[in-house]
């Protein structure tokens, strides 16, 4: 048993330090030669210089997050260039301690790794071949340890899956209402979310993750106890394929984490037309230069136990015209479709007629970043709104910028009309905040000051603050 456990230590640290779960060696000398162990010679020719950007952000993250250049003691003393060896080596030991202990990290953060991924990619495809020797040695070790571990079936963790990740969070909100106008809010405190989640690994290509909602009802359709409920494989290159209980991906906003939102509610063509869940099979491609996501659902909401006559299909593909230019920022152009039936149970939810209908959804959206800068604009159209043959759409706008790594001003114009066939009934909201980013994603304070404009009913204005904390 013990045996057991040092092996499957000492395969973890193989497979984790310095560089990707693929990194392997097969001698003593590979070992000493791996990043991790040696620091890479300074080529002065391809040197950062003290005041170049990459120096200065990887200066940053390495003081933030307690990383090395190699060798312990071996940090930056501020007074040297740095080679793009060494940089590299930075960059590998970050993206492993970020999988590692599941850090999260900010917009800004999450912006600044991926140019430098991208400058930094020949460097790094350098580093993981130089430990290519491993895959081999790693392979008949880790068939060694399965052999020792099928006489510990005990083991807890055969019961969940390896890797076993406890997660959650919770939203706390209060809106306040300056003007009450048509679309009724009132003061109020309230949770919006309150969850818990479980994830693992039942085999090194197959994962699963489950997450729940205490405070909610489980037999409601729309809105139930039961959240993402999967089993996703990587198995095909560049594809995650997800079966079970997912987001459906119509649009950019919608299929988003509430936690990961930049304003405290969405669009109204994100509320409206997106931003729920259904069963059924997801495929996500991700390339260079191209993202795409495909879906095939049952059209009958979460828990549901609706048989549907007509499945939803979806399709969304987004594509990266500056992935081999990452200094002039990250773009991203996309657009998809979604084509299905309203069921009687969102309808009824809806107060609409309880028959089904046909429904179809398109949409397109853009997305500039560019250091604290950040623009995002989509626009909707749904046939099949709430009834048979009635068409709406909406578009927003938003744009964002860091005044520090921790404080984000933000403002937004968010346009809706619920009838195309109905002159001047628009639904206008004007936003504008602030967030405070205390420990990234995980403790966030959120302010917006939100005008609406309603062609067809009062006007209203309100200010919303939420907090949230996630773990």
């Amino acid at each position: 048993m013990r045996s057991c456990k040092f092996i499957s230590a000492m395969l973890a640290v193989l497979l984790t330090t310095g560089l990707s779960a693929s990194a392997k060696v097969s001698s003593l000398e590979d070992l000493q030669d791996l990043p991790s162990a040696q620091k890479p010679a300074v080529d002065t020719s391809k040197a950062f210089e003290t005041d170049h950007w990459a120096y200065k952000t990887l200066e940053n993250v390495s003081k933030k997050y307690g990383l090395m250049l190699g060798k312990p003691g071996d940090k930056f003393d501020g007074q040297k260039a740095l080679s793009r060896n060494e940089a590299a080596v930075i960059l590998v030991n970050l993206n492993g301690k970020i999988e590692q202990e599941n850090i999260t990290l900010s917009e800004a953060e999450r912006t600044q790794i991926e140019i430098l991924k991208q400058e930094l990619k020949g460097e790094t495809q350098k580093l993981v071949g130089r430990v290519d020797k491993l895959e081999g040695s790693v392979d008949a070790l880790k068939g060694s340890v399965t052999s020792l571990q099928s006489a510990d079936k005990k083991n807890w963790k055969y019961g969940f899956g390896e890797n076993l990740k406890l997660g959650g969070g919770m939203q706390m909100l209060y809106n306040g209402s300056i003007q009450k106008g048509a679309d009724n809010y009132a003061p109020n405190f309230s949770i919006p979310i309150l969850d818990v989640n479980v994830g693992g690994k039942l085999h090194p290509h197959i994962s699963y993750f489950i997450q729940a909602f205490p405070q909610r009802r489980f037999d409601n359709a729309t809105n139930g106890i039961l959240g993402d409920a999967y089993v996703a494989t990587d198995i095909i290159p560049h594809h995650t394929v997800q079966v079970g209980q997912t987001r459906v991906p119509i649009g950019y906003e919608g299929p988003q984490s509430p936690y990961n939102y930049d304003v405290v509610q969405i669009s109204q063509i994100s509320r409206k037309f997106s931003a729920y869940r259904d069963t059924g099979a997801k495929v996500l491609g991700n390339w260079k230069f191209m993202d795409y996501y495909m879906g095939l659902y049952n059209g009958s909401g979460n828990n549901s136990t609706d048989v549907n006559t007509s499945m939803d299909m979806i399709g969304f593909v987004s594509f990266k015209p500056l992935a081999k230019a990452p200094k002039l920022g990250l773009m991203e152009l996309g657009g998809g479709v979604q084509q299905g039936q309203a069921n009687p149970i969102a309808n009824a939810a809806l107060g609409t007629s309880a028959s089904r209908f046909a429904r179809q959804t398109y949409g397109a959206y853009g997305r500039y970043k560019y250091k604290k800068f950040e623009t995002v604009a989509e626009y909707a159209t749904r046939n099949g709104y709430l009834s048979q043959g009635r068409k709406a759409d909406g578009f927003y706008t938003n744009l964002s910028y860091y005044v520090t790594p921790k404080l984000q001003l933000l403002t937004r114009l968010d346009r809706f009309d619920p009838n195309r066939s109905i002159a001047s009934d628009h639904i206008t909201e004007y936003t504008i905040g602030g967030n405070y980013y205390l420990s990234n994603l995980n403790l966030k304070l959120m302010c917006n000051l939100v005008y609406v404009k309603d062609d067809l009913a009062k006007d209203s204005e309100r200010i919303v603050l939420q907090g949230q904390y996630k773990f």
